[in-house]
């Protein structure tokens, strides 16, 4: 990488240099016209949308360090070359997965471990985050229930063909449960304000969790409406983000679903009717 690319690639100028200096392996967008736009900046990674040519694609770009604002994932440790789990994730997820189901993913288009850099494909039903439409309830039942439907298939599917599997998406770590403990339980651990006797449970539910192994799965990681987008009028939908895929305990990508789901219900009471046939939908299939 050239002098220029010392620096974080934290502006659309940046980026724009960037696609420059690599015209030739990415040569389907033409640096110069091509709009960028910053959608997403995280915790951990600067998140780019790239249109030209009549194609859109997502440009992820990795924090050489990660920010002060996530204590937790700070002392995790998660190397500069994390993208590259995401790849391998994505890969993973769809040979197991495969039709009909493997559209509904982006496919790596390019990739640099020493550049920190992913640039991954647009994705079906690349409208609006499931999120917002739940939120927003303006929306017909029949066809968001459907999309749950088919999530609830593809959630199933994929763990059911990687059960026992003994898959490694970071074979530096070993064990991709540790991986998965650290993110998720470290988490709970903070929360301090949490009432005692609450607390007490938490960390009982935490204990035993801990102490199970076996009937592991192929997980997402970080399965919430939030990483779901979709297309309500003709029932697209499409699945981002796997940069915290793992092995481990299925019922993990279930409940952090359904939990995410329920924190909407809070949000938003007057949703409390829909999430629930949401849900159910999701739970049936």
């Amino acid at each position: 990488m050239g002098k220029w690319f010392s620096m974080e690639l934290t502006t659309p100028t940046h980026v724009r240099e960037y696609l420059k200096t690599h015209a030739h392996t990415i040569g389907f967008l033409d640096p110069r016209s091509a709009k960028i736009q910053l959608v997403d900046i995280g915790n951990i990674n600067y998140v780019y949308k790239i249109t030209g040519r009549g194609k859109t694609v997502f440009l992820k770009y990795a924090h050489s360090s990660i920010r002060r604002l996530s204590p937790v994932l700070e002392k995790i440790g998660l190397e500069q070359t994390r993208l590259n789990d995401e790849v391998r994730a994505i890969s993973l997820i769809k040979q197991f997965v495969g039709e009909p189901f493997a559209h509904h993913f982006p496919a790596a288009i390019f990739s640099s471990s020493k550049d920190r850099v992913i640039i991954l494909s647009d994705i079906q039903g690349n409208g609006i985050e499931l999120r917002k439409v739940l939120l927003n309830g303006d929306f017909p039942i029949i066809p968001v229930r459907n999309i749950f439907r088919e999530i609830g298939a593809f959630v199933g599917l994929q763990h059911s063909l990687s059960w026992e599997k003994e898959i490694s998406i970071r074979p530096k770590q070993g064990d991709d449960s540790f991986f998965q403990r650290l993110i998720r339980f470290r988490t709970i651990d903070s929360c301090r304000e949490l009432p005692a006797p609450l607390r007490r449970n938490v960390q009982a539910i935490v204990q035993r969790i801990l102490k199970k192994r076996g009937g592991w799965v192929l997980l997402n990681g970080d399965f919430t409406p939030k990483q779901i987008f979709v297309d309500v009028a003709n029932g697209d939908w499409g699945i981002c983000d796997f940069e915290f895929a793992a092995y481990g305990d299925p019922a993990y990508d279930i409940g952090f679903f359904i939990a995410n789901l329920k924190i909407l219900e809070v949000v938003n009471p007057s949703c409390i009717q829909v999430v629930e046939c949401c849900i159910r939908a999701f739970r049936e299939s």
